[in-house]
């Protein structure tokens, strides 16, 4: 974009807001027809509280737990002339060139069936 309009200005470039169980979800509905297995409990707070005396990454999502963050994307969409693509199909089509490229070939394998407690499978995909 090179008009002065949108020189010095800030812009919100993303199509919107999600929870992380949100994005599970879409995963989800994806994945799990091809034998993967997502778990989407959430979380509870006195579980992270516990982590965070460990982990200082979780110990910086506390003040954020249970606040609720919207975007409003409009800006952009008017200024830049942006037409966002779903959220759903960009994190699927990463999910999918992940698997392709072996960057997370440890998801390759599920938990085992609840059957069968003794080995695990893999999707018929894989």
């Amino acid at each position: 974009v090179s008009t002065q309009s949108t020189w010095g200005q800030r812009f919100i470039l993303i199509e919107n807001s999600y929870t992380f169980q949100q994005l599970v979800l879409m995963l989800a509905e994806e994945f799990e027809k091809q034998g993967f297995i997502f778990n989407k409990n959430l979380i509870k707070y006195c579980l992270v509280r516990v982590g965070a005396v460990f982990k200082t990454e979780l110990k910086q999502i506390l003040p954020l737990w249970g606040k609720d963050f919207r975007v409003d994307n409009s800006k952009s969409r008017k200024q830049l002339g942006i037409n966002y693509k779903p959220t759903k199909e960009s994190i699927v089509e990463m999910a999918y060139n992940l698997l392709d490229k072996k960057y997370i070939i440890c998801l390759l394998y599920t938990s085992p069936s609840p059957r069968d407690r003794q080995k695990s499978r893999m999707p018929s995909s894989a």
